[in-house]
């Protein structure tokens, strides 16, 4: 299921103008952030929700208040998703913070123009509607979706007795969660081969791939991940996937593993599908599974 989006046209800023909106562009309020800005804080009171116009952010969870750095991705959004709905249903103190990933566009209905809109306009009030229940709903089912991911990973990983298990579990959980999947690749930096990069497990590959990936530590690819606060997904002409365009998939989501001792390798699914069947979630859980499976795959390496 994939949640419902809010639909419009016209620039970031300025009246939305088709759509089941058209009737809120005297009541909302448009903002503009730029990389790295707080849109809404974990812990405050407010009372307006947020629709993403242009752009993307970051939806993240402070699990230690005293710790700056114990801070979890939930999840990335972007144009039509909804942001700060639970606390705009509740009244509870924002349970996330959302911050923008470059530059970032959202409109802001206020709780009391929502309730205007609702005896005024009982046809835009019931869109609204429609799409916040779709909102929960799936913010809830990803949040179990991550749980049974967590806990099957764990118990699987325990079981594993070597580099190639611990990339069959990875590439299982992941591949099962998205249909479209054509492509799947676990890589590790191996560092009694002076870190050449070399596939632990794939499935889809070209039969002729052997030996190592020319893929180093140093590569665009990598670094991009490095830096993206989940999975990384895009089309496979962008130039971060230029080092997977052997495999002839159209599109990537990838993400890197990363243990203590620092960059254990990568993981990554292709599909060849016209659209893209990757999601927001996915990057999440993507990342969640790297990350947890990073010690296991760090400890058959030393």
């Amino acid at each position: 299921m994939t949640p419902r989006r809010l639909s419009f046209d016209g620039g970031p800023i300025g009246s939305i103008a088709a759509g089941p909106l058209a009737n809120l562009s005297t009541v909302l309020e448009f903002k503009t952030y730029d990389d790295a800005d707080v849109v809404m804080q974990q812990g405050d009171e407010s009372d307006w929700l947020g629709i993403v116009l242009d752009g993307v952010g970051v939806v993240e969870q402070q699990l230690d208040p005293t710790d700056a750095t114990a801070v979890e991705i939930l999840a990335t959004v972007s144009r039509g998703d909804i942001i700060g709905e639970m606390a705009f249903v509740d009244r509870e103190p924002r349970s996330a913070t959302v911050r923008a990933r470059g530059r970032l566009y959202v409109a802001r209905l206020h709780r009391s123009d929502f309730r205007t809109v609702m005896a005024a306009d009982p046809n835009t009030a019931e869109v609204l509607v429609g799409t916040l229940l779709s909102t929960l709903t799936e913010r809830l089912r990803d949040a179990d979706e991550k749980q049974a991911a967590l806990y099957q990973v764990g118990r699987e990983l325990g079981l594993a007795g070597s580099a190639e298990d611990v990339g069959v579990t990875i590439l299982q959980q992941l591949a099962g969660m998205v249909e479209g999947v054509a492509l799947g690749i676990v890589a590790v930096f191996d560092p009694k081969q002076g870190s050449r990069c070399f596939p632990a497990v794939s499935f889809g590959l070209p039969s002729t791939l052997e030996g190592p990936l020319d893929i180093a530590p140093h590569d665009e690819f990598i670094q991009d991940l490095r830096n993206a606060p989940a999975a990384l997904n895009g089309a496979a002409d962008e130039s971060t996937f230029a080092s997977l365009r052997f495999a002839g998939a159209k599109w990537w989501l990838a993400t890197t593993m990363v243990s203590d001792v620092g960059l254990v390798g990568f993981v990554a699914l292709g599909s060849v599908e016209d659209d893209s069947p990757f999601r927001s979630r996915h990057e999440v859980l993507m990342a969640v599974v790297a990350s947890q499976a990073a010690p296991a795959m760090t400890r058959f390496l030393a």
